[in-house]
């Protein structure tokens, strides 16, 4: 993984500030968009459906503008290890779910 492989190195264009994650702990926080959706629409829409996540910028614009979700933002999960299957195959399946997709 990137982590395994960079370390902290100051004049380096690979930084990793925090030590490696341990493996059978790390839970990575993931943004994604769905279609051309905004991102903000997309976050209320899991929210009504009991999904807690964050839409928009965060704070990062140029980030955003690197990844090419400057116009939609985007949608920001974070997942732990408390998170339980059933949540997670719940969100999933809103995710995918044919009324989302309609409103693409």
């Amino acid at each position: 993984s990137y982590t395994d492989n960079n370390s902290y190195n100051p004049g380096s264009s690979n930084n990793t500030y925090t030590p490696p994650p341990k493996k059978n702990l790390y839970a990575p926080v993931l943004i994604f968009n769905c279609g051309n959706l905004k991102s903000d629409f997309v976050a209320e829409y899991l929210s009504q459906n009991g999904i807690a996540v964050r839409g928009g910028y965060h704070c990062a614009p140029i980030a955003h503008k690197h990844l090419g979700t400057l116009e939609n933002g985007a949608v920001r999960v974070s997942v732990a290890s408390f998170n339980s299957i059933k949540e997670t195959e719940m969100f999933l399946r809103v995710i995918n779910s044919e009324n989302l997709r309609k409103k693409f």
